[in-house]
This record gives C-alpha cells, structure tokens and sequence, in this order.
C-alpha cells in the first residue's frame, strides 16, 4: 500500500547506477514545517555528499553516484528538487564486484517501532574482498557498512540548522496497520546478521 501524504517529511533518493543499471535508496527526513522551495535542492545536495563521503567508500568501484533528488511528500504540488554532483563519484571499495543483485541488509532502529519493510536497507556494491565464506561478510566489512550508514543519518541530521532528522515511515505498528502513518526519527543502525541478501527485487529505482 503507497503511502499517503506525510506533513513535514521529505523523500531522498539517489541518481546512481550498479554495473550499468539504476541504483536507488530511499530515505526520509522530518523538517519542523513545511520546506521552502529552495531548501530541496540543498538536501538533495547534503544527501549526495554525505552518501558520497560515507557509503561510496564501501562500494565497488562499479558504482556510479550522479546525484540526489529531494521531493515534499506533504503537499503532491510541491516539485521535486534535483542536485547533480560536479563529478560523479565511483565506489571506491577494492575487489572484484558481486553481482548487482547480492546486497548486505541493514536495518534503520527507530524508536519503539518493531521492524518495518521501511526500515531496511539493501547495500548493493560489495566485493569479494568483503566477504568472508561465499554468502557472509567479514565482521570487519559488516561493521563497516553499519558504521558507515550511521555516519550517514548522523552526518545529514547535523547539516541543517532548520532540524532535518532522518526517520523511518510505516502503514503498520505492533504488527498491525496503523490509523495514520507512523514517523519516528532514526536512533541507529544495525545488522541482525553477516549474510548476504539479495536485492533483485529492488533493482530498477524501487529503492529501499
């Protein structure tokens, strides 16, 4: 079920590709009010540098990060911002890349909530190097892809003076639907095990 209109929350997402192929992330952040027009771009710009400077680096060199978009998802009229990178910045992880449809999952801790499917994330980019039988990670790799993505909400939470706070959505809480979509900012990041997943299903922009 798609998830109606949300107040005060912004849609991020990337314009990158794996092997050739669209590669995307979906996340949220909360603003106390409803953003100015000019404030879309700058968090599509923060998501792309942060992304850049914290996931990139533990990514095959097969991913290719262009940009970010930013989009109000509390009013359909507002339109969607865009950042494009001056450069475009490559995974710098060493190894020979995994397919593009092995990934790493990682969940978004939010609060109370129990697990989500909102609050997962599928790393896709990983190297042989990183893993340590044929379908789990080192510790080492798999500590440093949470870290990595705690940096992330830590790093784009601290960018802006307004209180820009990354957050997980959900239709369902304790197991069942909720009455109204459920926002709770995002306390961490963790890994429930080493294995590696498969994000096939997430190919093609349907993000995470």
């Amino acid at each position: 079920m798609a998830l109606p209109l949300v107040p005060s929350v912004v849609q991020l997402s990337l314009i990158a590709t794996l092997d050739g192929e669209e590669y995307n992330s979906i996340w949220y952040a909360q603003i106390p009010f409803p953003p100015d027009i000019t404030d879309l771009p700058t968090m599509a710009l923060n998501f792309a540098t942060e992304w850049s400077q914290n996931i990139a680096p533990q990514q095959s060199l097969n991913f290719v990060l262009s940009g970010a978009r930013a989009r109000y998802i509390g009013d359909a009229s507002y339109p969607e911002a865009s950042y494009a990178l001056p450069t475009v910045v490559l995974g710098s992880k060493s190894g020979a890349g995994l397919p593009n449809n092995v990934a790493f999952c990682v969940s978004k801790q939010a609060g109370p909530l129990p697990a989500v499917k909102r609050g997962k994330v599928f790393h896709g980019g990983l190297t042989q190097t990183q893993l340590d039988t044929a379908n789990v990670l080192t510790l080492v790799a798999a500590t440093a892809i949470v870290d990595a993505y705690d940096s992330l909400v830590t790093d784009f939470n601290a960018y802006f003076d307004v209180g820009a706070t990354m957050v997980v959505l959900s239709n369902y809480v304790n197991g069942g639907p909720a009455s109204a979509v459920v926002v709770a900012p995002i306390t961490g990041i963790f890994a429930r095990d080493r294995n590696v997943d498969s994000q096939r299903r997430r190919l093609r922009g349907r993000g995470n």
